[in-house]
């Protein structure tokens, strides 16, 4: 098959773009919207809504900030594994490409 001149354009300027990877990207949009990983995100997303917690207590600050932070990290982790997961053809990620996923 003849490429076509949006293909040999796409290629010359993102040598690395895989084809295989964008045609399933209708399918990963969808399945982030309205499919199993939406409703993964969204129970997920439940669980992490707590009351803000304000006193007058340094250390109490202290330890609410940290938390916060921890659980900051805690959801880049799990949303970068659910779309690195979505990424892969088998549907499961190499640590490196969470890595990736969370670096981005």
């Amino acid at each position: 098959m003849k490429p076509t001149p949006l293909r040999k354009a796409t290629t010359q300027a993102y040598p690395d773009f895989d084809d295989k990877k964008a045609a399933a990207y209708g399918g990963l949009v969808k399945d982030f919207t309205t499919g199993q990983r939406a409703v993964h995100l969204t129970a997920y997303g439940r669980q992490s809504i707590t009351p803000a917690h304000v006193t007058t207590n340094g250390a109490e600050i202290l330890h609410a900030r940290y938390k916060r932070y921890k659980r900051y990290h805690q959801d880049v982790t799990y949303v970068a594994t659910e779309v690195a997961e979505g990424t892969e053809s088998g549907g499961v990620a190499a640590e490196g490409t969470i890595k990736e996923q969370e670096e981005a």
